[in-house]
């Protein structure tokens, strides 16, 4: 298996901070937060990585040469300003189309979540990774599943209703394995020629039914994204107590 992490963003909500730097070189507990998934994805045995680069990509690349001990590919989005996420993705898909993690760059993991995003029971399986109930206040990517964790349905959502208390906050993960890899591809290459102005999840939430899939939640471990100044300094919060540990 190969992981591709998007890195390609502006982070417009979170200026400030990122004028300068990406959102992925903000730091948590001493690391830059791309430094610490890489290091985390390598000691857990996926040394094969690509990281797809946009805005301020001089820096992000710096930061690679820097980090990594094994070659990391780079796959530069030169329409990073036009593009939600799902241009990075097909980026990174054209030329390499194997079984793969996706990771998003502005998530922050705890060492043991890693156990359960590469357990061998999902081996050749799709999954989708959550971060425990969504609540109110919580927007974004929402996630339903039935008894046997099969995924029965994948939203993007403004705010919080009532109609959404079964649900699981989506987390920037997702596994697309060997069996959904070749439909899914052809769904997302379709898609991104259409629009780039829509996130990689369009294309499976179209074609749900064709696509099984199955939700792994991490809601009990450490683990968050964040989109605004104040989800990150709650991320750092988090994670206070690891650093000097990584």
């Amino acid at each position: 298996m190969r992981a591709i992490i998007l890195a390609a963003g502006i982070g417009n909500r979170m200026k400030p901070l990122t004028e300068a730097i990406p959102k992925c070189l903000l730091t948590i507990s001493g690391q830059t937060i791309l430094s610490r998934l890489i290091s985390q994805l390598i000691s857990f045995g996926i040394k094969d990585i690509t990281v797809v680069v946009g805005h301020k990509r001089e820096k992000v690349i710096e930061e690679l040469a820097r980090i990594s001990s094994s070659e990391v590919a780079i796959v530069e989005n030169r329409r990073y300003e036009e593009d939600v996420n799902i241009l990075s993705l097909t980026l990174a898909l054209q030329k390499d189309l194997r079984p793969f993690y996706l990771f998003e760059a502005d998530c922050v993991f705890e060492d043991r979540c890693f156990e359960l995003i590469l357990d061998s029971n999902y081996k050749n399986k799709s999954v989708w990774y959550s971060n425990g109930d969504f609540i109110k206040g919580q927007y974004g990517g929402i996630i339903k599943s039935n008894e046997l964790n099969e995924v029965t349905d994948v939203k993007i959502v403004d705010a919080y209703k009532d109609e959404y208390k079964n649900y699981k906050k989506m987390i920037g993960a997702l596994k697309i394995g060997e069996n959904q890899l070749e439909t899914y591809a052809n769904y997302l290459f379709k898609a991104c020629k259409n629009n780039i102005k829509q996130y990689y999840h369009m294309p499976w939430i179209e074609h749900i039914d064709e696509l099984k899939s199955y939700l792994c939640d991490l809601g009990h471990l450490r683990v968050t994204s964040f989109n605004t100044i104040e989800d990150y300094y709650r991320a750092k919060e988090m994670f206070s107590n690891e650093a000097g540990e990584h």
